[in-house]
C-alpha cells in the first residue's frame, strides 16, 4: 500500500514546478502522507508543506481560491465536482 501511495504522490507532483509543494491532505491520510512526503523530499529536493483537515473544509477553501498544488482527498465527489466546476485542471485526478 505504502509503494503504491508513493507512486502516486510522485506521479503527481512530477509536473510541479515549486520549491516548496502544498498538499493538502485529508486527516485519515496524514500518517501516510508524512512518511511519503518525507520520501519525496529525499529524492527529490522539494519541500513538502502537508495542511490535514477534513475534506469538505479543504473542498470549500479550494473552491475559494486556497493556493494547494495537491489534494489529496477522502471521496471521489467533492474533487469530480471541482473538476466540473473548472477549479482543478481537467485530467489530474488519480
Amino acid at each position: 500500500m505504502m509503494a503504491r501511495v508513493f507512486l502516486v504522490f510522485f506521479v503527481v507532483l512530477i509536473g510541479c514546478r515549486a520549491d516548496t509543494v502544498r498538499v493538502a491532505v485529508a486527516s485519515n491520510f496524514v500518517g501516510v502522507a508524512k512518511v511519503v512526503g518525507e520520501r519525496f523530499e529525499r529524492s527529490s529536493g522539494h519541500s513538502v508543506v502537508l495542511v490535514p483537515g477534513s475534506t469538505g473544509k479543504q473542498y470549500a477553501q479550494i473552491v475559494q481560491g486556497a493556493p494547494y498544488d495537491v489534494w489529496l482527498a477522502a471521496d471521489v465527489a467533492r474533487p469530480v465536482a471541482l473538476e466540473r466546476a473548472g477549479k482543478i485542471v481537467v485530467g489530474s485526478r488519480v
